[in-house]
């Protein structure tokens, strides 16, 4: 439980959580399963991650996703 809410994380939550209402919304409308899948991990991921840390490392995971599995699928 967050005693204490943290400017940072807060502003990183926010943007990460639009990076992925963009990459939902792409996904949707171009019918990029991916993409879309990415989206909705990304906004997940703000929800579940209390670390900003972390959070930067998944979150920079899951926007690489699509463009590298891309090429293998």
């Amino acid at each position: 439980m967050l005693t204490e809410l943290d400017p940072l994380l807060l502003f990183a939550n926010i943007v990460i959580g639009s990076i992925g209402t963009g990459y939902f919304i792409y996904g949707k409308r171009q019918s990029h399963l991916l993409a879309l899948l990415a989206g909705i991990g990304l906004i997940a991921l703000t929800f579940v991650v209390t670390d900003l840390g972390w959070l930067c490392l998944w979150a920079m995971l899951l926007m690489a996703a699509p463009k590298l599995l891309g090429q293998y699928l």
